[in-house]
Formats: C-alpha cells, sequence, structure tokens
C-alpha cells in the first residue's frame, strides 16, 4: 500500500482506494475488484440463488444445457443482459451483467434488477 492509499473497511467488506482510483475489496461473498477505467470484476465465493427482482422486466430467457453445464441468457426490457453459465454441481462459471443492478447479499443470493439510473 503506498502513502496516497485509502484503506476501507466495514462489518463486511475490507479493501483499499488505490491513488489512480482503482478500489480493491475482499467482502463476505468474495472478491471485487474495479479498475482505473471503471471495469468492475468480481469473484463471487458463494453463490446460492439468483432472483430476477421483477419478473415483469424480462423479455426473453433461454436455457442451454449439456451434460456438464447450464447456461441462461436473460434480455431485460430496458436493453440490460444477463448470463450465467454454472456447472451442474453448482459452481458458477460465467457471469456477466450489462445494464443491470445486482445486488449480493453475504450469504450469496444475487437480486437482478433492469438498471434505471436512479437510487
Amino acid at each position: 500500500m503506498s502513502d496516497g492509499d485509502k484503506k476501507i473497511s466495514g462489518p463486511h467488506v475490507t479493501g483499499v482506494e488505490r491513488e489512480d482510483g482503482s478500489v480493491e475489496l475482499q467482502t463476505t461473498a468474495g472478491a471485487i475488484s474495479v479498475d482505473e477505467f471503471g471495469t468492475v470484476k468480481m469473484k463471487l465465493d458463494k453463490i446460492k440463488s439468483v432472483v430476477i427482482g421483477d419478473l415483469t422486466e424480462v423479455l426473453y430467457h433461454n436455457i442451454d444445457s449439456t451434460e456438464k453445464v447450464r447456461s441462461h441468457h436473460i434480455r431485460f426490457a430496458n436493453g440490460g443482459e444477463v448470463r450465467l453459465t454454472y456447472r451442474l454441481d453448482g459452481k458458477l462459471v460465467e457471469f456477466t451483467a450489462e445494464r443491470m443492478d445486482a445486488n449480493i447479499t453475504p450469504e450469496g443470493i444475487i437480486t437482478l434488477r433492469s438498471y434505471t439510473g436512479e437510487d
């Protein structure tokens, strides 16, 4: 850690904010990093379930399965998309989301909602 870095800590998170604006966090759900360009990367240690916050926002949902993995592609009314692939033993392979709000609890429950730009 350099002199300009700031420590971050809370009940469920520890981390550091770097001088270049990047952030590295360790949470009870996994690791989150944001680089100096705003790209967010997550390594989620445990995912118990994924929940759609409002089913009326879903325009399209496709599920593909093989002997080893299951993939979901979900498109939302606001143009948002989610792709989720996991092994049949529950291990996450891929999770990408665009134009989505995602709330991740310490217990590993992800709730997805269309991004509205509002808090």
